[in-house]
């Protein structure tokens, strides 16, 4: 299993290793809709899994939201974090969803949502469970939770 593991991760680091600069990019239309829904119930901070190139991140953050913006892939936090280098409204961690959320995700106050597009397809069961489970352990009565998925293969989930 470890060697699966080093294998995924390599593959993204690589590929985040690949992109020259990030430019301006428009955030995906998912991230235009949940913003509207968090504006409707005073979500104030979010929580991103798979954050990747940081769009949605970058613009929950100009929305005047808190986010915490995790990656697996320090290759794309290293990039991200040069990008967004004076945004105070993001906080970049490298984490892997199969470990304990880290401290700033468990201590995160107020209304929050968690948000993951385009990522829980690429979990395979062990860590879909293992999201869940933290996931389950951090949200309260009024948070909400983001997710946009393929279905690839029926069976997961």
């Amino acid at each position: 299993m470890e060697f699966i593991k080093d294998k995924e991760v390599s593959y993204w680091d690589t590929f985040y290793t690949n992109k020259q600069n990030y430019k301006e990019i428009i955030p995906s239309q998912f991230a235009v809709f949940a913003l509207s829904e968090m504006n409707d119930s005073d979500i104030s901070n979010i929580i991103e899994f798979g954050v990747g190139n940081g769009r949605d991140s970058i613009f929950f953050s100009r929305q005047d939201k808190k986010v915490i913006a995790l990656d697996r892939s320090m290759e794309a936090i290293e990039l991200l974090s040069k990008q967004v280098s004076g945004n105070k409204n993001i906080k970049l961690l490298q984490h892997d969803v199969k470990d304990p959320f880290p401290k700033t995700v468990m201590n995160c106050d107020g209304n929050k949502a968690v948000y993951a597009r385009f990522f829980l397809h690429s979990l395979d069961q062990i860590s879909l469970e293992m999201f869940f489970k933290h996931t389950s352990k951090i949200m309260k009565n009024l948070d909400l939770l983001f997710v946009e998925y393929l279905m690839n293969n029926p069976n997961v989930l």
